[in-house]
Formats: C-alpha cells, structure tokens, sequence
C-alpha cells in the first residue's frame, strides 16, 4: 500500500486488511475476540481507541456483543493518518442496546467494502473509558512557503486561537473568563500565492476548524463636481 504504520502507543498496532471480488460496494469481512468469561464493562463511559485509515473507502465498524444482542459504531475510511476516535456509551436509554455487564464479543468489521479493491485499517490502543478523553490540539502551528509559526498553547474544546500577523496571539476560552496572551511569534507573511498548512504536535486526538481572514489593500478613485 505504501504506507508503513507504527503503533501511536508503542511499537505495534492492528492490521485489518480486506480484498472485495464484487462488483459493488456490498463487500463485508470481520474478525473478531471473544471473551470467556465474558468482560463487565458496566462501568465505562465510552470506548477510546486510534484509527489509520487508507483512504481507500468502505466503513470501519466496531461492534461490541453481549450473549445475545450488538451494538455498532461506523467510521468512514476517507482518511490517511492516525486519528483518535471515542464512541459514546447512549444516555442510557431503556432498554441500553448490550449488556454491558456480559461484554462476550470485541469484532471488527469492513462494511460497504470498494469492488474489486483492497482496503487496510490500522487500529491501536482500544480500551474501555471510565472517564471520557478531553479533546485537546498542542502546539498548534501554520506553514507556507517553507515558513512555520508555532505557538506553544493547549487548546481544549470550544477553545479559539486568534493570530494577527504583529500582533501577539491570545486564546479564548470556551465559555468566560480572560483572554490568555501567548509569547510573540514571528509574522506569517503571505507574499505569494500557496498553501496553507495547518498542524499540530502528533499525536492529534482533536478535530480543528480553520478560517484564515486576509485583508487586501484597496485604492477607490473619489471624483468629484
């Protein structure tokens, strides 16, 4: 695939590879784990664990099964790089979908598989939560043009990075309280058409939104009679 993948947590990973002789998108495969005496996950809050896709299509699905009864967790397989995903225990509907005191059965499947393809998933470090992971970028930073501007900040969820180019960056937090200034950094200057990159220190278990504003320099002709 030409893709060579570490563990984000050590030194090894999971590799779940799938090859579909269908002409449609209708392929599915699975492995699974099953646990004797069955695991009490009663406890747990949600399920954490560390994806890389292929970008080769299909649905990654963890599925989790009491003796009797499963529940289903799908992630589209759109990207190419280690991600971190936390799966949410239901607000406790009536009944919950499993037992999660009778855990029998940990599989991992490949829905919608691509005809006539080969699709690989790398999984790592799966494990029950007893508190739910708090989402978090470190360092994030900007590059263009071979520069890179990185400033050293935590952002937590609903946290906002506002950056003027000769000015310092602050952050706002999610709800109250006071901006919180951050050290100068070095002004970012866009001379040319590029791209744009935006990044942080790996590994990342957050999504960002991005909005870069640019402010042109405009000259209006005044007439007058």
């Amino acid at each position: 695939m030409g893709v060579v993948c570490e563990g984000v947590e050590g030194a090894r990973c999971g590799k779940l590879t799938a090859t579909s002789t269908r002409p449609d998108d209708g392929g599915w495969s699975y492995i699974e784990q099953s646990f004797d005496p069955p695991l009490d996950l009663s406890w747990h809050k949600g399920i954490g664990f560390w994806l890389h896709g292929d970008g080769g299509g299909g649905l990654f699905k963890l599925q989790i099964r009491d003796p009797e009864h499963a529940t289903d967790y799908y992630i589209a397989n759109d990207f190419t790089e280690w991600r971190y995903f936390q799966v949410l225990r239901p607000d406790q509907p009536q009944p919950e979908p499993v037992d999660y005191s009778r855990i029998a059965q940990l599989l991992f499947y490949y829905n919608g598989l691509p005809g006539g393809k080969t699709v690989t998933c790398w999984v790592d470090d799966i494990r029950a939560l007893a508190q739910l992971d708090e989402a978090r970028i470190v360092d994030p930073r900007l590059t263009f043009g071979g520069l890179e501007v990185v400033f050293p900040a935590t952002l937590t969820e609903g946290e906002r990075l506002v950056y003027f180019p000769g000015e310092r960056p602050y952050v706002i937090p999610a709800t109250q309280g006071e901006r919180r200034l951050l050290p100068d950094v070095p002004d970012l200057a866009l001379t040319a058409p590029g791209q744009i990159i935006f990044s942080a220190q790996p590994p990342t278990c957050a999504e960002a939104e991005v909005r870069l504003v640019q402010d042109v320099a405009e000259e209006v002709q005044l007439t007058g009679k």
